[in-house]
């Protein structure tokens, strides 16, 4: 049972892919049932490794590569579906590549990052943009679908919140590190 955790992670990395599949076929409530497996399995992997001692240093690097394979691969859909602008592409690679060499360092250094206020804000966000723009296609109703018309707005929020959470992470743990 303590490998539960990495198995949940090690699905949510797939359900990256498996998200990606079901967008290229323009299903779209599928792409909502994987995003939503994708998303309990991201809620249950920490709490059931955090409640029961669970907690590995293989699940402290699998978590942030589910999370960033998850993003990265949801921007790519939504950019090649035209849901996002270009700039906003560029935003996410540059913001991912520096928490990704950010990690490395720290992971290098026996060190981890933990989610504070602003990444899980700019989480929130993006799982949120995720959920609207699939609502928005799905054409539900016509009071849903102007809601969630602005879901690209709400993504480059999530963006936005990355960066700050980016600046965060930076000040407080490397900051800390160098203590």
């Amino acid at each position: 049972m303590k490998h539960l955790p990495n198995i949940l992670t090690s699905i949510r990395i797939l359900m990256a892919g498996v998200f990606a599949c079901f967008f290229m076929e323009d299903n779209y409530t599928a792409c909502c049932v994987s995003f939503g497996v994708s998303m309990l399995t991201d809620i249950l992997d920490g709490a059931l490794a955090r409640a029961h001692g669970w907690v590995s240093d293989l699940g402290k690097i699998l978590d942030p590569v589910a999370d960033k394979v998850t993003l990265l691969v949801i921007s790519i859909c939504f950019y090649r579906a035209g849901w996002i602008p270009q700039y906003m592409m560029i935003a996410v690679i540059i913001k991912e590549s520096i928490m990704m060499l950010g990690g490395l360092i720290m992971l290098r250094c026996h060190a981890v990052a933990y989610a504070d206020t602003f990444g899980k804000a700019a989480t929130t966000l993006f799982s949120t943009s995720i959920v609207m723009a699939l609502i928005r296609e799905l054409n539900f109703s016509p009071f849903l679908t102007r809601i969630c018309s602005a879901s690209t707005l709400v993504f480059g929020l999530s963006v936005a919140f990355s960066f700050v959470a980016l600046v965060h992470y930076g000040r407080t743990q490397f900051a800390q590190r160098k203590a």
